[in-house]
């Protein structure tokens, strides 16, 4: 008669996925995936498939009708002698799990590797927000191109910038600049506001709202601003010809006049301002007349 507790065929193939199911336990274990519980599990039912089928009577726990109904008790005179693990199939368990500690390990190392940046990379991208003699600074990188009128460049460099340091007045009227040159006033006029609201005293910032005013045709805000940084004794040549145009506009001629005047008396090559003169200061006609003149014929 064949004996019944002979391991069978299936004990193979029960072993296989054994080792099979904990090596991609290893792996996805490695790649911090979830699915890794779901495989040691199926690892786990063949494990225990391949234990049974192979002569081992794995204890079984019933509860009997006459005893406690929360006391379990092995029923021993059912079951065989427990026989032990048989000595091949601890060696194989023992290569399956040598197999798969050294499949996680170098998985692991793989993409651990693989996904962190070369310390070059890491250096040029903290090392980039740092300003240098050789790595200039996000806004003087955008001043370049601003000054080659690549304003969307130009741009992309102030908001880099802003990201570092959202305060960086610099940056925030450079911001504002680049829509001032893309004559979009409006959008220029709101950012530079916010920028006074956090540095009132920026001069520049205050010319360029005042132009931004001017270029809308909003004098009387115009010359609110520029007013102001005249006050903080402000006195830059263009500024001073734009005070003079404002007031023009606003048929202020006196005033206009005056701001020409002071316009010339530092910059003697503006054009523009000695034919505003001319009408604007009839007494000196002849001598404006002169000047121009003279800068035609050089």
């Amino acid at each position: 008669m064949e004996d019944s507790t002979k391991p069978t065929g299936g004990n193979k193939w029960n072993s296989r996925l054994t080792i099979f199911f904990l090596i991609l336990f290893a792996i996805f274990w490695s790649l911090g995936s979830f699915f890794f519980w779901i495989l040691l599990g199926f690892a786990a039912s063949f494990g225990f498939l391949a234990l049974n089928s192979s002569g081992i009577n794995l204890p079984s726990f019933h509860r009997t009708d006459s005893q406690n109904p929360f006391q379990f008790v092995r029923e021993a005179t059912k079951q065989p002698e427990p026989q032990k693990i048989p000595l091949k199939l601890i060696r194989i368990m023992a290569l399956g799990i040598g197999v798969i500690l050294m499949i996680s390990v170098f998985t692991r190392l793989f993409f651990e590797g693989n996904s962190e940046s070369s310390p070059e990379s890491i250096t040029n991208e903290n090392s980039e927000s740092v300003p240098t003699e050789d790595n200039p600074s996000f806004t003087d990188k955008g001043n370049t191109f601003f000054n080659e009128a690549q304003y969307d460049s130009a741009l992309l460099y102030y908001e880099k910038a802003l990201a570092l340091d959202p305060g960086d007045q610099y940056a925030q009227y450079n911001r504002a600049l680049v829509f001032f040159m893309k004559k979009e006033f409006r959008k220029s006029i709101t950012l530079i506001r916010k920028c006074l609201r956090e540095h009132p005293d920026y001069n520049e910032a205050l010319w360029l709202l005042g132009d931004g005013y001017s270029s809308i045709n909003n004098f009387d805000s115009a010359a609110v601003c520029l007013e102001r940084a005249y006050r903080n004794d402000f006195n830059d040549p263009n500024f001073l010809q734009l005070m003079g145009d404002v007031y023009r506009e606003q048929n202020n001629l006196s005033k206009s006049a005056e701001f020409y005047k002071k316009v010339i008396l530092q910059d003697t090559t503006k054009v523009e301002v000695y034919q505003q003169l001319i009408d604007l200061d009839p007494d000196n006609a002849d001598l404006y007349r002169q000047k121009l003149k003279g800068l035609s014929t050089n």
